[in-house]
């Protein structure tokens, strides 16, 4: 019987930062953006870690991830560019 009103992370299960999510993205979509990276400092109480953790929903349901990090950018990536119209966007610059 499937578990009713439990909570299931659902991710990859990797770590991807900020950085690594414009490199791909841009990568992607051919857009080069200008961005300002600045440090800001960890507070104390700042998680090191930000990765879901993904065992619950793969012991419960044998769930895993199929699609790659980079295929997943792709994908949005292009539905994105197929639903302009939902977006009152004309062109996305590529």
């Amino acid at each position: 019987e499937t578990p009713c009103g439990e909570i299931y992370n659902v991710g990859s299960g990797n770590q991807y930062s900020i950085e690594d999510v414009i490199r791909t993205s841009s990568m992607v979509s051919k857009i080069k953006p200008d961005v300002i990276y600045n440090k800001i400092f960890s507070r104390s109480f700042d998680p090191y870690v930000w990765v879901a953790d993904i065992s619950k929903v793969r012991n419960t349901f044998n769930w895993f991830p199929k699609i790659s990090f980079v295929d997943g950018v792709k994908k949005n990536f292009e539905w994105f560019n197929n639903n302009l119209h939902r977006y009152n966007i004309d062109t996305v610059n590529t």
